[in-house]
């Protein structure tokens, strides 16, 4: 006996699926894959033209114009802490997975980079969602600052102090997988973890951080103003006030 089914697709989901089809989940090796980038940032690049913006292949874009860390409304500390991890981006210290290498070699082009987020309290002891950008050498504000507490990102009993800033790192797992396939999961993991590391290495001596992956997802997503399908967040990074 057969049995049929009405299968309910929304456009989104069919064109993702034509997309699919059209180029594989092993795409990244391609061979006109190098004139596939091309064709779509010269598309995004005619669009913020007209948008006054500049394209970018690995960059998020806000309302909110960029400012230098220097003049954000945060602590001197994570002033410090983003000017040492601008630094240490800059220097290329760490050493990137040799298949990202192999690929940007042959593609020609760089893959998506994970995202990376700072929670922290301003001097009237509201809280402010940064988007890191340029290497943390810029910000980018992330909404209205709100009254809330960092503690509510964490089951009870987690932290051992109170939190007075927090990194996370997130990722685009939709595209990850659409470029690398099904690795492109075990990518952007290995990715967060690597990241979650640098940015700890970069916290002043005058600090204490730890790394933390238990946190309520659909709470940091929230905040982070992530859909929590498609872009999640993976990693964080917490400051506590030192005792």
């Amino acid at each position: 006996m057969s049995l049929k089914f009405n299968d309910w697709r929304s456009e989104r989901e069919l064109d993702e699926e034509r997309l699919s089809l059209t180029y594989h989940a092993g795409s990244a090796h391609h061979p006109e894959l190098d004139v596939l980038m091309r064709s779509r940032m010269k598309m995004l690049g005619n669009l913020f033209r007209h948008l006054n913006g500049q394209a970018s292949s690995d960059k998020r874009y806000f309302g909110s114009p960029a400012i230098p860390s220097s003049e954000a409304d945060i602590p001197p500390d994570l002033k410090q802490w983003l000017d040492a991890y601008a630094r240490t981006v800059a220097s290329h210290s760490e050493v990137p997975f040799e298949e990202m290498r192999v690929l940007e070699q042959t593609a020609g082009f760089k893959p998506d980079q994970l995202e990376l987020y700072m929670v922290c309290r301003n001097e009237e002891g509201q809280h402010l969602c940064y988007h890191i950008e340029e290497q943390g050498r810029e910000l980018k504000c992330c909404g209205r600052p709100w009254n809330i507490s960092l503690q509510d990102a964490f089951p009870p009993g987690l932290l051992s102090g109170s939190p007075r800033a927090i990194w996370f790192v997130a990722a685009n797992l939709h595209r990850s997988h659409k470029l690398l396939g099904e690795r492109g999961y075990r990518y952007s993991l290995l990715e967060a973890g690597r990241m979650a590391k640098q940015v700890q290495s970069c916290a002043p001596p005058t600090t204490d951080t730890a790394p933390i992956a238990t946190f309520y997802d659909d709470r940091v997503n929230e905040w982070l103003g992530l859909d929590g399908i498609y872009e999640v967040a993976l990693a964080a990074v917490v400051l506590y006030d030192k005792p």
